[in-house]
């Protein structure tokens, strides 16, 4: 037998021909199929490909790579702290705000003693924080 004898089942193409339409639909991972697709042109990453082949032809499988989940990281923007005493002051301008629109739309008698009470305790936790005593007490928000 000559050294170089060729055989009709070395041939890929040969190969799955003769192994018949239900075996070339089966998914296999036989040497003679991987010959076969590494002939074909190959459009993608050739480099992912090698690499899955050496899996399979290592391990006899497929191995299935887990979609990896991305870190989310938070960035915190900084936001400028504002002092009590400025957000005090916000609030009443707000509530001042507020009352202008309700005059606007004809609401303004029913909302006027609520936003002047809420501005009076607010101005007198600007009071007490200027005078340095700090409390704490909880405003109602419109």
């Amino acid at each position: 037998m000559p050294a170089f004898y060729w055989s009709p089942m070395q041939d890929p193409w040969v190969a799955l021909k003769h192994r018949g339409p239900a075996a070339q639909q089966e998914k296999s991972t036989s040497p003679t199929d991987l010959y076969y697709l590494l002939s074909l042109e190959f459009v993608g990453d050739l480099e992912k490909e090698k690499e899955r082949l050496q899996n399979i032809l290592a391990t006899g499988k497929d191995k299935v790579e887990k979609p990896r989940q991305k870190m989310l990281v938070k960035v915190e923007e900084e936001v400028p702290e504002l002092d009590r005493f400025d957000e005090l002051v916000n609030e009443i301008q707000d509530r001042q705000k507020f009352l202008a629109e309700m005059k606007a739309l004809g609401q303004g008698k029913f909302y006027q003693g609520i936003i002047l009470t809420e501005i009076s305790q607010v101005s007198s936790l600007c009071i007490l924080m200027f005078l340095g005593l700090n409390i704490t007490v909880p405003v109602r928000q419109l």
